[in-house]
């Protein structure tokens, strides 16, 4: 009897933590969690928001292209002679989303110029090799284009091109030449229910409530000024910690290799007529550094370190540009919710007097 009533009590309990588990999961889901990771709308959110589980940062968005003009990518490009060619990471490939996520199209529309957007930036494709290869290659020289513009996010400039290159290269394991057509799906991974982001979500935002950054793949600062939109996010910023980590290896010595490798890319350029533009994006916490209360995280001084320098090529100085943008009052220069910068930043930098030089 006693064994029949233990068994009975055993099983109701077991019944009731399920239901509790249950329970506790569906609430969670239906209230936070599928904000990020059950997105029906087809919305997309930004990385630092997924990564973060910050339900109150996020920035739903939808991919959508409205510029008169556009630049060409594997899909649509039919062999037009291209006035710019355009190599790089996510920022040259739509990273951020929303609205006009290229930059190409701001440049496009405003000069009214023909733009390739080359293959996207790999492990294995560094930029500088893709343009040597086709300039070895004789690809440039039968496609004629006016100028070349290499960009890559700042805390990856001195990985990429701080180091000796193979000027000879004319073998390259590419995939494509072209990049991909823009894409404008829902970004969110799709979860069920039960899943251990019900737990995170809370975690991470306690934790970051009580200031504290337990969440080691986005660190949260407040801002002394409202430069966000997002009501409940005005004045927080949300960075990839990278920004920070290598701002120690922006040595001197690193970034003049840097600024050679660009002019010695310039000279060979200019055999052909076509002019190099460099244009690194500046990097989320370099941009709003200065706007972080108690900021005890060294500055970054990888901009100051480059324009003193001597060059043989055009510097597009995006800190410069989208620093006089915060300083009029822009929000959203960047996407609060993302590393990628908004359609403000892309306007802006298009009609930038540094792309007179185009033409």
């Amino acid at each position: 009897m006693n064994y029949k009533l233990s068994s009975k009590k055993f099983i109701v309990f077991f019944f009731f933590v399920i239901t509790i588990f249950i329970l506790f999961h569906l609430i969670i889901w239906n209230a936070y969690t599928a904000k990020i990771f059950g997105r029906k709308d087809g919305l997309i959110v930004g990385d630092l928001g997924r990564l973060s589980y910050l339900i109150d940062s996020l920035h739903p968005r939808k991919t959508q292209f409205t510029l008169p003009k556009k630049h060409f990518h594997k899909d649509n490009w039919k062999n037009e002679p291209p006035d710019v060619i355009t190599v790089g990471d996510s920022f040259s490939n739509g990273g951020g989303g929303g609205d006009n996520p290229y930059y190409q199209d701001f440049l496009a529309t405003h000069y009214d110029i023909n733009i390739l957007n080359l293959h996207s930036l790999t492990p294995k494709v560094n930029p500088i090799d893709l343009i040597m290869y086709l300039y070895n290659t004789n690809w440039l020289q039968e496609n004629k284009p006016k100028v070349v513009l290499i960009e890559v996010v700042e805390r990856q400039a001195l990985t990429y091109f701080g180091k000796e290159f193979d000027w000879d290269i004319n073998n390259l394991e590419i995939n494509s030449l072209l990049a991909d057509a823009p894409k404008k799906e829902n970004n969110t991974e799709s979860l069920g229910f039960i899943n251990d982001a019900n737990y995170k979500i809370l975690y991470y935002n306690y934790g970051y409530k009580k200031e504290i950054n337990v969440n080691k793949n986005v660190f949260l600062f407040k801002l002394n000024k409202d430069l966000f939109a997002n009501k409940n996010f005005a004045n927080k910023l949300l960075i990839y910690p990278d920004d920070i980590k290598n701002v120690v290896s922006y040595d001197d010595e690193r970034i003049e290799k840097l600024n050679n490798n660009f002019n010695q890319l310039s000279i060979l350029l200019a055999k052909l007529d076509i002019k190099l533009f460099f244009m690194p994006a500046v990097d989320k916490y370099d941009l709003y550094s200065n706007y972080i209360e108690n900021n005890s995280y060294q500055r970054n001084y990888f901009f100051d370190k480059l324009r003193v320098l001597d060059k043989q090529y055009v510097f597009v100085d995006t800190k410069n540009i989208l620093t006089r943008l915060l300083e009029n009052g822009r929000k959203d220069v960047y996407y609060v919710d993302d590393t990628h910068w908004t359609h403000n930043a892309s306007k802006a930098i298009s009609e930038d007097t540094v792309f007179n030089l185009i033409h």
